[in-house]
């Protein structure tokens, strides 16, 4: 890796693309490649063929997701999407699948319910909010 050079392999005009090193890492649950997606997303083709999803998904990996299956390693965003994996609510303590979080606060995540978001008081569901908010407040700084 450390003799890895980026190399420009077409130009057109003034626009040229190239090639980078990504870092990936393994979904904890389905075991498939995951790239994090970020603010730089610009950086990829607008081109509708070739946009970051598509090159995601012609290399068969997956978007990384700030879930992680029982705190031990993150998944993919279908795992999430699909609730493959559970979390633990922060208010009502109870087990759920992906699908059911409400909201997600920081890293390692700790999670809302949307169990609680429908049954609970509005004061006490916005004082869960704000206490997860002001614990995690510098998780990604």
């Amino acid at each position: 890796m450390e003799n890895y050079v980026p190399k420009i392999i077409e130009t057109n005009k003034d626009i040229a693309y190239g090639t980078m090193l990504v870092q990936l890492a393994k979904c904890a649950e389905c075991g498939k490649w995951m790239i994090k997606r970020d603010n730089r997303a610009d950086c990829f083709p607008p081109y509708w063929k070739l946009n970051f999803e598509i090159q995601v998904r012609e290399a068969g990996w997956e978007i990384h997701s700030y879930t992680k299956k029982n705190n031990k390693g993150y998944i993919c965003q279908s795992c999430e999407e699909n609730g493959k994996a559970s979390f633990t609510c922060n208010l009502c303590e109870k087990d759920y699948p992906t699908t059911e979080i409400q909201e997600s606060f920081g890293d390692p995540s700790e999670y809302l319910c949307k169990s609680c978001y429908k049954t609970i008081p509005a004061k006490k569901w916005d004082k869960a909010v704000n206490d997860l908010v002001g614990e995690h407040r510098h998780d990604f700084d």
